[in-house]
């Protein structure tokens, strides 16, 4: 069994990333992501819409190169996997997702969350404050292999206000 679990980056290295999944697609069995949006999460033009791009552009190093609905764009790429997408996690629209190959027989699978949401006022680096929301969460998968039952918990750990400072 080969498992990855990678931050997708809200799909900040754009065609890159989507690239890297299908060259993995032939040796992985499982793939958890996190930081998955998906563009039907926010209603456009809206001011959490607003609000959400300005936070993920404040983020971003490679400005310009995001994947609008990377959720759906990993699913062209991985056809041989069955996809599962936890709730909105963000303001942002981030999601988690699991994809699961589909030789593999999915029993159950679920989403909770580590903590209750966290509302912060996250200031941009040019000085303008915009309301920021965020929660740990958890999905997780039941797969019967090899008359195994194997339980895969896909987590993303509880951002910090501070920033991602372990990213140059």
């Amino acid at each position: 069994m080969e498992l990855i679990t990678l931050n997708a980056w809200g799909g900040r290295l754009g065609e890159s990333l989507l690239q890297f999944l299908g060259r993995l697609s032939s040796d992985v069995d499982i793939i958890c992501l996190q930081e998955v949006p998906s563009t039907g999460k926010i209603l456009e033009g809206s001011k959490e819409w607003s609000n959400a791009n300005k936070v993920a552009d404040d983020h971003a190093v490679h400005k310009g190169q995001k994947v609008p609905d990377l959720y759906k764009e990993i699913c062209r790429t991985l056809p041989e996997f069955n996809a599962f997408v936890s709730p909105q996690y963000s303001s942002t629209g981030e999601s988690l997702a699991t994809f699961v190959n589909k030789r593999l027989e999915v029993m159950q699978s679920s989403s909770s969350r580590a903590c209750p949401p966290i509302r912060i006022d996250y200031r941009l680096s040019n000085g303008e404050i915009v309301p920021y929301e965020f929660n740990s969460p958890v999905f997780h998968i039941s797969i019967w292999d090899n008359e195994v039952a194997l339980n895969i918990i896909n987590v993303h750990g509880l951002w910090q206000p501070v920033g991602k400072v372990d990213t140059s």
